[in-house]
Parts: structure tokens; sequence; C-alpha cells
């Protein structure tokens, strides 16, 4: 099903992390400007998330930029579709600033894997 591989699986995942890194730099970076959170380092040291959205970002890329080489990017809309569903439905009192960053994030995860798809597989 999945017909392509990276030119270095290392290489792929390497730059899937500094990928994800620069965008919760860019996420916490735009929260702190917040009135009602803490500042940047604490935010970004993720005491309340333990970094897992940036283990899942770091993933999503990876594999997102496998599926857009493969001609397979309907896996990812459906993926999205069903993250994006759930988050609009999980709490009701959220913010729509809230929900827009969570937005924002993905595009930025999209925008990283076309960059990383259409320059890792030379």
């Amino acid at each position: 099903m999945l017909n392509t591989e990276p030119t270095s699986w290392i290489g792929l995942i390497a730059i899937s992390v500094v990928m994800s890194l620069c965008i919760r730099v860019l996420n916490f970076v735009i929260r702190s400007k917040d009135s009602d959170t803490k500042d940047f380092r604490s935010l970004f040291l993720g005491k309340e998330d333990l970094w897992l959205p940036f283990f899942i970002g770091s993933l999503e890329v990876a594999a997102y930029s496998l599926l857009i080489k493969a001609d397979l990017a309907p896996y990812i809309g459906a993926w999205l579709a069903f993250k994006t569903v759930n988050r609009w439905h999980y709490n009701p009192n959220v913010t729509r600033g809230l929900f827009n960053r969570y937005l924002f994030s993905n595009a930025l995860v999209l925008v990283a894997a076309f960059i990383l798809a259409k320059n890792m597989y030379l």
C-alpha cells in the first residue's frame, strides 16, 4: 500500500522532530501573549502537557510526508477530521482562541509535512 521510502529513515525522524519543535516554539510564543497564561518558559517546558503534543506532532509530520509522497492524502484528511471533530465537542466551554491555535498548529504540521515530502525524497 505504501510504496515509498525516504532516502533516510533517521533523517526523516530527525527533520520531523526539528520541524515539530519549531511549531511548538511558535505555538507557545503565541500562547504566552494571552493574558491568562504563564510566561513562555514555563509553558514551553511542558509541565501541563508533558510534551505529548510535540511527540504526536513529530509522528504526524513524518507520517503525513510519507502519505503525501505516496499520493494517499485522503488518509491525512480522515485523521484531521477525526481529531478536529473530537476536539470540537471535547469541551464546549473552550474559547475560540484556543481552538484557533489548535487549527493553526495542525495547519503548520501539514505545511511542514508538505515541505518535507517535496524535499526529502529526491
